[in-house]
C-alpha cells in the first residue's frame, strides 16, 4: 500500500510540473517580445518626410532625405515615397532631424518612442520640407496709401486706416506666385535673427493683387510698432509651405527655406490715419 501511495504521489508531481511548463510557454508565445541590442529592448522609428518645390507642389520623389536622431547616434535615409526607418533604437525620448541639401531641414521634437504591439514607433504626420529658395529680391517697393483717391475719404469716414503697400521687386521664370517674407524692426540691421515681427507674402510679380502686400495701420500696430514710427524692413525669398520651427535649444526661430541673401534694408514711417 505505501508503495501504490509513492507511486500516486509522483504521478501527481510530474502532472503538476507539466501543467507549469506547459502555462509557461503558453505565456511566453503570448507576449511580443522587442528586439534587444547588448540586452537593451529596441525597436524601429518610422515616419515621412516630403519635398516641396518652389512653386508648392510635391515633388514625385523624395530620397535621400537624412534622417538623424540625437544628434547622429542614429541615422537613416527615406526612400523614394519618403518613408524612413531608424533601426533598433532604444526606448525613450528622441529628437529627430531631417534635411537635404538645396531643400530645407527640420526638427521632430519629444517623440516618445515606447513598446507597443506592432514593435515600432510611428510618426504619424507627414513631415514637408521646402526646396531652399533661389529668388533674389532686388528692391521693395513702398507706399503709402493714406492720401490715395479713395482710400483717404475711407479714413475721413472712419471705415478705413491708413495702409502701407510694401511690393517685392523679383525676377520670376514663371507667373507662379512666389513665397517671399518680410522681416520688420525699428533697428537699421534688420534681418532674418534680428527683427522684430515676420510676415509671408504670395507673389508673383505679374498682376498680383495689391492686398497681398499691403499693411494697414492696425496691423502695424499689432506687431508693436507706433504711428508715426520709422520701420526698417527686409525681405528674402521663402518656400510656399510653412516650415519655420522653434530650435529647441535657444528657442530661436529658423526659417530652412530662405534664400542665402535678402533685399536691401528699406524704411517708412507707420502712417498716422
Amino acid at each position: 500500500m505505501k508503495k501504490l501511495n509513492n507511486i500516486k504521489l509522483a504521478l501527481i508531481a510530474l502532472t503538476l510540473v507539466f501543467a507549469t511548463a506547459c502555462s509557461k510557454n503558453s505565456t511566453e508565445h503570448s507576449i511580443i517580445n522587442p528586439t534587444t541590442e547588448q540586452g537593451i529592448a529596441t525597436a524601429s522609428i518610422q515616419g515621412r518626410v516630403e519635398l516641396i518645390d518652389l512653386d508648392g507642389n510635391k515633388l514625385t520623389e523624395h530620397s535621400g532625405i537624412l534622417i538623424s536622431a540625437n544628434n547622429g547616434a542614429f541615422t537613416t535615409t527615406t526612400d523614394q515615397s519618403g518613408q524612413f526607418s531608424l533601426k533598433a533604437v532604444p526606448y525613450g525620448k528622441y529628437q529627430i532631424s531631417y534635411s537635404k541639401v538645396g531643400y530645407g531641414s527640420g526638427i521632430l521634437t519629444n517623440i516618445n518612442h515606447q513598446t507597443t504591439a506592432q514593435q515600432f514607433t510611428l510618426i504619424e504626420k507627414t513631415a514637408m520640407m521646402n526646396q531652399v529658395s533661389n529668388i533674389q529680391v532686388t528692391s521693395l517697393q513702398i507706399k503709402d496709401l493714406s492720401n490715395e483717391p479713395g482710400i483717404a475719404g475711407l479714413i475721413e469716414l472712419g471705415i478705413a486706416s491708413g495702409a502701407v503697400s510694401i511690393k517685392p521687386i523679383f525676377f520670376n521664370n514663371n507667373n507662379e506666385q512666389k513665397a517671399i517674407r518680410l522681416f520688420f524692426s525699428a533697428n537699421s540691421q534688420v534681418d532674418a535673427k534680428q527683427y522684430q515681427a515676420e510676415r509671408k507674402v504670395l507673389v508673383s510679380g505679374m498682376n498680383d493683387n495689391p492686398n497681398n502686400y499691403q499693411f494697414t495701420t492696425t496691423e502695424l500696430e499689432k506687431m508693436g510698432f507706433k504711428k508715426g514710427q520709422t520701420i526698417y524692413v527686409k525681405a528674402f525669398g521663402d518656400g510656399k509651405v510653412d516650415d519655420a520651427f522653434s530650435h529647441p535649444e535657444n528657442g530661436n526661430t529658423v526659417f530652412p527655406s530662405l534664400a542665402a541673401t535678402g533685399s536691401s534694408v528699406t524704411s517708412f514711417q507707420v502712417p498716422n490715419k
